[in-house]
């Protein structure tokens, strides 16, 4: 395992920016992502890669404040997720035989859990309610009918989401709209909704009936394949990105922490082996993004380094 780095200044905006981390295997690497995309001065997420002996985990604590906007009012300001390196990316939809997910995850107001301690703790709907909190857990896709743009996260044509969770009433883009249809998924029935993120990109989001906190093995193929058969896009289109993450929108002033543990991404063209994201024996660390927390962060990142 390694932090990407060339030098202090680079740990420095690693830190302020998107602040990555990537861990490798012999057959892949995977890139942790604190980022706080949508930042501002109304709060801060700190994120660690936890040690793990069956396969991927992560935990973040967070908390941002809503605006008097009504628009960043319901504004993400950050999505800690893991991103998989497979050497099998990008490939075009046409050639993936597998695209199968497992991970466990739980959520709660971060002064009523103890952190590490993973299905310990619970999805604390209640106490999440209790402090305002707003926020989802998804899987992040993005495409493009080309396979260099479809590794982009910023304007790609396509992004696909599959929401697990939704707290505090949180919608997915297009969900005004009303549903564009629904696909039954191992005997859950997600609800899609389409919509426009910006000028140019489609975000096509399948919505889960109730939260699910636990999936195994989970093949989300068909949801693709369903977007085929509704010409939504061209069995053509390339698969480039492939996360899973929380998006944080805010709460009242109460920090949220999440974990997230056994995380597993199966992507297998036709005629390669499988390529696990599964990690073994992970070394933990953590990173910031905030104001003091930022500082602190790229001088003790810093000191590492030198």
């Amino acid at each position: 395992m390694s932090l990407i780095k060339s030098s202090f200044y680079d740990a420095i905006f690693l830190v302020l920016a998107f602040t990555l981390a990537v861990q490798k295997t012999a057959a892949q690497a995977v890139l942790f992502e604190n980022n706080a995309w949508g930042a501002d001065n109304s709060g801060f997420q700190c994120t660690t890669v936890e040690d793990e002996q069956d396969g991927t985990a992560f935990s973040t604590t967070w908390v941002w404040k809503a605006n008097a906007n009504p628009i960043s009012e319901t504004q993400v300001h950050s999505y800690a997720n893991v991103r998989s390196r497979s050497d099998n990316l990008p490939v075009m939809l046409s050639n993936i035989t597998k695209l199968i997910v497992s991970a466990n995850w739980t959520m709660y107001p971060s002064g009523t859990g103890t952190p590490g301690t993973g299905a310990a703790n619970i999805f604390d709907i209640e106490g999440l309610t209790s402090i305002g909190a707003k926020a989802d857990v998804t899987l992040d896709f993005f495409l493009d009918p080309d396979a260099t743009q479809s590794t982009n996260v910023t304007n790609p044509m396509f992004e696909v989401m599959i929401w697990f969770a939704a707290l505090d009433s949180t919608e997915p883009i297009g969900y005004g709209a009303g549903p564009a249809g629904s696909y039954i998924l191992e005997g859950k029935n997600f609800t899609l909704y389409e919509g426009e993120k910006q000028p140019g990109q489609t975000v096509f989001s399948f919505l889960a009936p109730k939260n699910i906190t636990s999936f195994s093995e989970l093949n989300v193929l068909p949801l693709f394949h369903y977007l085929l058969d509704g010409k939504k896009m061209a069995d053509s289109t390339f698969l480039g990105t492939a996360q899973f993450g929380t998006e944080a929108v805010h709460t009242d002033g109460e920090n949220v922490t999440f974990e997230a543990s056994g995380i597993d991404m199966t992507i297998e063209p036709k005629g390669t082996k499988s390529d696990a994201l599964s990690l073994r024996a992970v070394m933990g660390f953590g990173w910031c993004f905030g104001l003091l927390e930022a500082a602190i962060g790229a001088w003790a990142l810093g000191f590492w380094l030198l």
